[in-house]
């Protein structure tokens, strides 16, 4: 059972506002001159590497503005996948992630993360790879309910799912913005039947999967913090292994198929023929019960015409006796 009910917040910084907070502040407090530098630094769980033979190098697609080697790498370690290096011409340096050009006077480092994240970096929430944590906890989802539906400007939205024996419950939340803007940001929480929060994500999407201990209802709170715009809300629920999974055992060969058809055709024109028959022997049984009807039917109307014809002659003869008398 789904019922999504809606209500009034109040609002929020966005998202990229956080993030672009974040990325000053790791320009602020980073303030290291580019000679003081070691060959392979340390940012935020990642490493950059000097390369000896870049001299001439710089990476060919450059996204970000001038600032100072500490700097850049706090903002490649941010940027995670999307920033593969940092170029550096002299004191300034610019973070990039196309491939390796030769550049006449620019040194470059190369951003090395051991971590799966790539810029995973304390204080700042790591944007988890959606495809790959689907890949991971969502295998076989088959969702009970997938609705889109509209955030009003600082509203909540509220899915209310109906749990009436333990199960694990799982499913995922997108959002786009009024103008088409994909990955615009939102509240997104979980509430047992008790009220109390067990979940909470702040993000343009997500997933969630857990084991429900508590049977009633179940909220899916969503909330739209921008002050003036409207959101766009993708949400989809469902159990885990109530849907039977489709396998190759289930699935028959065109063979199998057409042998089963045949037999179910052969059954068929048995069948038809046998009460075709029946239909034959019965329609003649009614013909020639209409003819012998119509034969006794003769009879005694011819019956019935002598008769009358034999009193009408017997009165005639009565009637005629008495006037010779």
């Amino acid at each position: 059972m789904h019922r999504v009910c809606s209500g009034k917040r109040g609002f929020g910084k966005t998202f990229e506002f956080a993030m672009w907070l974040a990325f000053l502040s790791t320009a602020l407090v980073a303030e290291t001159d580019v000679a003081a530098a070691v060959d392979v630094a340390d940012a935020g769980g990642c490493s950059f590497e000097r390369r000896t033979d870049s001299a001439y190098e710089a990476f060919a697609d450059d996204v970000s503005i001038n600032m100072t080697l500490p700097e850049a790498e706090g903002a490649c370690s941010i940027m995670q996948s999307d920033c593969a290096g940092v170029t550096c011409s002299g004191e300034l340096c610019t973070v990039g992630r196309g491939e390796v050009v030769p550049m006449v006077g620019s040194t470059v480092y190369v951003k090395k993360c051991n971590s799966r994240e790539q810029g995973a970096q304390p204080g700042v929430p790591e944007l988890p790879d959606l495809v790959e944590e689907w890949t991971v906890s969502m295998e076989g989802f088959l969702p009970d309910l997938l609705a889109t539906f509209s955030v009003a400007a600082r509203g909540e939205e509220v899915v209310i799912e109906e749990v009436k024996a333990p199960c694990q419950l799982q499913g995922g939340f997108f959002t786009t913005a009024a103008d088409g803007a994909e990955n615009s940001e939102i509240e997104f929480e979980i509430a047992d039947p008790n009220g109390i929060v067990i979940f909470t994500k702040r993000a343009g999407e997500g997933l969630f999967h857990f084991r429900t201990g508590t049977v009633g209802a179940y909220e899916f709170r969503i909330r739209n913090h921008q002050m003036l715009d409207k959101q766009w809300v993708t949400f989809t629920v469902g159990r885990k292994g109530e849907h039977g999974v489709l396998e190759e055992g289930h699935v028959s060969t065109v063979d199998a198929s057409v042998s089963a058809l045949q037999e179910l055709l052969q059954v068929i024109q048995t069948e038809s023929q046998y009460l075709f028959g029946r239909y034959k022997g019965q329609m003649a049984a009614v013909l020639q019960t209409k003819d012998k009807s119509l034969y006794a039917t003769v009879f005694e109307f011819v019956s019935l015409v002598g008769l009358s014809l034999t009193q009408v002659y017997y009165v005639k003869s009565l009637l005629a006796s008495k006037r010779v008398l």
